[in-house]
């Protein structure tokens, strides 16, 4: 027997461990009402196997590279297999060959952002490993098969396929279905929308866009912002951005940003980085992450950063100074202030500042840039402030305090808050407190000021929400995303 065959019998033997599970699948079709993508099971048919010939199916017969990403038409006539156009998934048994280093193989539909999850893992050398993937199929019927690293060969044999149909005892027509499913779902007072009536009829839970994930970004990643679709980070000790797709969490791209990036605004437009060494403003192409002008240089050690739908506005601690930026010329405007002001938040009419040497809060008109008298903070050392629309919160490390603030400035509650509060954002109904020193999370109810909630995180900063899901930056490398 030769090498290739031997191969071969051990792909062949390999597969059919797999294949024997697949079979459960058919439960679906004993259904007896609802709309479902009932399964279809065939004949296995070798969809494609990229070796060399004579082993090849298909029109590859190359390994697939590191990072590469190999589309498979799946519906009509390709490889060994006829599928027909009204599939919308498929069962496939997937097996790796000759791998040549450690790696993961990620299984998707080929019209979505690949998700950060594997299909098969492997270790360089390993034996033919097969599993068994049912997987979505694009809108043209095909399927992406990515490889993380090192080469390897592919081959899959489909085991069945899924289609839409719409079944009920009472004998629904699909479009009566489809309404009654609308009806019974989308119109239910609170219903959050993040699913299809269809999705939720099937309960394809893993779809849901607001579901908790992880994601890997750069070095110590610090603020955080939304940009209406995307989730951007700045990797405090890279010197970049990371832009995430907010559904998926999905990296669109690392861009430079300039020496220790930290807090960032959003006018609409472009994405403004503050830097730390350099003492510098970074204005980003929030389309293409391309640096956009000279970076805008600063006295001393600007900080905090907001954006209030006409200025950007910059702290600079060091220089007890506040800058206003036109986002179209450029154009820099000073406010001067005293004891160090640090986080910045807009309410609508004023922006706040939190003067952290003094333990006050002043509030600057947007308008006329002119400052207010500066009012006492019941709480040492006010750090980050954030506006729940009508009170303004302010986190206090040095007294483990989050103050809540009448639009006066003057003191209505305080939540006590262990650990240093530092980062905070609203989502809505809670307020969410990094806490710096016991890598923490604590959720405070706004109409209540009561903390309900405290989780566990590794080195928490900056946090922001994306109108589903509160995203938080640890310095560990990732990113997370919590459901509110």
């Amino acid at each position: 027997m030769s090498t290739t065959r031997a191969r071969w019998a051990a792909l062949g033997a390999a597969a059919a461990v797999a294949l024997g599970g697949g079979g459960l699948l058919t439960a679906d079709a004993g259904l007896d009402s609802g709309e479902r993508a009932v399964f279809v099971p065939i004949a296995p048919c070798r969809l494609f196997d990229t070796r060399p010939a004579p082993d090849t199916v298909g029109a590859r017969n190359t390994a697939l590279a590191p990072g590469d990403t190999f589309t498979a038409q799946v519906t009509g006539t390709n490889g060994n297999c006829t599928l027909p156009a009204g599939a919308v998934a498929v069962t496939m048994n997937v097996v790796v060959v000759s791998p040549t280093a450690d790696s993961f193989l990620t299984v998707f539909p080929a019209d979505v952002a690949r998700p950060l999850a594997s299909s098969l893992n492997w270790e360089a050398g390993q034996a033919p490993t097969p599993n068994a993937v049912t997987v979505e199929l694009s809108a043209t019927g095909a399927v992406n098969f990515y490889n993380l690293a090192g080469q390897v060969h592919v081959a899959v044999d489909v085991v069945g396929y899924h289609v839409d149909h719409t079944h009920d005892d009472r004998y629904y027509t699909k479009a009566q279905a489809d309404q009654r499913v609308a009806d019974a779902v989308d119109d239910r007072p609170g219903w959050p929308s993040r699913l299809t009536a269809a999705q939720v009829a099937r309960e394809q839970w893993w779809a849901d866009p607001a579901k908790p994930l992880t994601a890997q970004v750069g070095i110590s990643p610090y603020g955080m912002l939304f940009d209406g679709e995307h989730v951007w980070v700045s990797n405090n000790g890279a010197g970049t951005v990371t832009k995430l797709v907010a559904s998926t969490g999905a990296v669109v791209g690392t861009y430079p940003a300039g020496n220790l990036p930290g807090l960032m605004a959003f006018d609409g437009e472009h994405v403004w980085v503050v830097n730390g060494t350099p003492n510098t403003v970074t204005k980003l192409d929030a389309d293409t992450g391309a640096q956009v002008g000279s970076a805008l240089s600063f006295a001393t050690d600007p900080s905090g950063i907001v954006f209030d739908g006409d200025s950007i506005w910059v702290a600079d601690v060091g220089a007890n100074r506040i800058f206003d930026i036109d986002p179209t010329t450029n154009a820099v405007t000073e406010v001067a202030l005293t004891a160090a002001p640090n986080g910045l938040a807009f309410d609508g009419t004023h922006v706040w500042a939190t003067l952290t040497a003094a333990d006050q809060v002043v509030k600057i008109d947007a308008a006329t840039r002119v400052p207010g008298a500066p009012v006492v903070v019941a709480a040492a050392g006010p750090l980050q402030l954030a506006s729940d629309g009508q009170y303004m919160w302010v986190t206090s490390g040095a007294s483990n305090t989050v103050s809540k603030l009448a639009p006066n400035g003057s003191s209505v509650a305080g939540v006590a808050v262990a650990g240093n509060p530092s980062f905070i954002v609203y989502d809505g109904s809670y307020l969410w407190v990094s806490r710096t020193a016991d890598d923490r999370i604590t959720r405070i109810h706004a109409a209540t000021a009561t903390a309900v909630a405290s989780s566990i995180d590794t080195a928490p900063r900056d946090l922001v929400f994306d109108g589903r899901n509160v995203w938080l930056a640890s310095t560990t490398g990732i990113v997370h995303r919590f459901v509110p």
